[in-house]
């Protein structure tokens, strides 16, 4: 992101998915809620897995991006959410404004 666009992103490691969360809140009258569901579930592990810099998005991330000339999407090992559960990975990488289009 840095080579190709001048944005740094740091330390920041993010993990991308798709699909429904549910707004839990631990006590009746709390302010604050947090997401739950297999998709935060996902979501947190792809992001366990990517390194300093890096974006690593789900299979339905993929399909949505894949047509948009702004992305370079690279595949990785697939990741293995249980024991019967493997989902396919790629890391997200912008391309440079002036190669959007070629």
């Amino acid at each position: 992101w840095h080579r190709r666009f001048s944005v740094s992103l740091g330390m920041l490691n993010i993990g991308i998915a798709q699909g429904q969360a549910l707004l839990d809140r631990m006590l009746p009258h709390q302010t604050t809620c947090r997401a739950v569901g297999p998709v935060i579930t996902q979501a947190t592990r792809l992001r366990e897995l990517a390194r300093s810099s890096d974006i690593l998005v789900a299979d339905e991330i993929y399909t949505a991006l894949s047509g948009v000339g702004t992305f370079e999407l690279t595949a990785l090992p697939p990741l293995h959410l249980g024991a019967a559960v493997t989902q396919n990975i790629y890391r997200l990488e912008g391309r440079h404004m002036g190669e959007i289009g070629s």
